[in-house]
């Protein structure tokens, strides 16, 4: 099977044309740009990516471009879906393509359901997909999904399993799960989606991060991850204020505007209904914060932000 990812993992967004579609085209050259600047692997197709917004065959069509690049073999994808079905489908199909891993996230439709049902739902993605070289990756997102991958259900799954589990991605932001997580079961790679967590974190046991954030400064993130604990205040501090700025408002269509004031092109701030671009008052917050980043990098004779 493919190796296990780690390290800086962006949360790639998804492009759009005019006609509201994927413009792949832009998006493998994006991909590219990101793997210049130092990330180790990219999440596609994730929250960020605003996945859930687009159909079956609009996603594989997005895997398959991205495949034919290819990039995929330094990739994960998520390949949730609210049917079984639906996620067998984009799983195997990650799997053909040679994607690094599936990312999966709970069937998220119905609330309350327990441990055991969560663990049969996996545990039968698993047989039908039968996977050969994708590795499986959890995805976990309460907050979004209203269920939760706890320790008592990664157990199971460890055991059912075995080395087809990789990894989760946890953007709970309990970072006390994650740990734990970490703690627990250390042959399973464990992303938290803060990069703040870089420079700790191989105390704490984590791969990486796979975050949205860092589509906006790979540089600082990769760098922080080269460093570890010896990440320098002119590093860390940048990168984290950059993630509040994304953070103070809607981080999706944050990362959207800035990456489309980044690279010149308003077509990057478009967004896939339900989710809407900034307001001009949020845009405004957004780019006076990261405005004053980039103010505090060049006064300190530090390089740009971004790519």
């Amino acid at each position: 099977m493919n190796p296990i990812l780690h390290g800086v993992i962006p949360a790639v967004p998804t492009p759009l044309g005019a006609d509201g579609q994927p413009d792949t085209a832009k998006l493998v050259a994006f991909i590219g740009d990101l793997f210049d600047a130092g990330c180790q692997g990219v999440n596609l197709l994730g929250t960020t990516g605003e996945a859930t917004s687009f159909d079956q065959a609009t996603r594989l069509q997005v895997m398959e471009a991205v495949a034919t690049a290819g990039l995929a073999p330094r990739m994960m994808v998520g390949t949730g879906g609210a049917a079984l079905a639906d996620a067998v489908a984009l799983t195997q199909a990650a799997d053909t393509m040679g994607f690094a891993g599936a990312l999966l996230l709970p069937p998220f439709y119905y609330k309350g359901v327990g441990d055991s049902a969560l663990v049969q739902y996996v545990e039968a993605l698993a047989e039908r997909a039968s996977l050969q070289r994708s590795r499986l990756y959890l995805y976990n997102i309460p907050q979004f999904t209203g269920l939760k991958y706890s320790l008592e259900v990664i157990e199971q799954l460890t055991r059912s399993l075995g080395a087809l589990l990789a990894g989760i991605k946890d953007s709970s932001g309990d970072l006390l799960y994650a740990e734990a997580v970490a703690t627990n079961f250390s042959q399973l790679a464990v992303f938290p989606s803060d990069e703040a967590t870089l420079r700790d974190g191989a105390r704490k046991k984590f791969a990486g991060c796979i975050s949205a954030s860092v589509n906006v400064f790979p540089n600082l993130a990769c760098a922080a991850y080269r460093s570890g604990v010896d990440t320098p205040d002119d590093i860390y501090s940048p990168m984290v204020n950059a993630r509040k700025a994304l953070t103070s408002v809607p981080l999706v269509p944050a990362v959207k505007a800035a990456l489309a004031l980044q690279r010149q092109d308003e077509s990057w701030a478009t967004m896939k209904l339900p989710l809407v671009p900034l307001n001009s008052m949020q845009l405004a917050q957004l780019q006076n914060g990261l405005a004053a980043v980039q103010a505090h990098r060049h006064n300190s004779g530090q390089d740009r932000l971004a790519i």
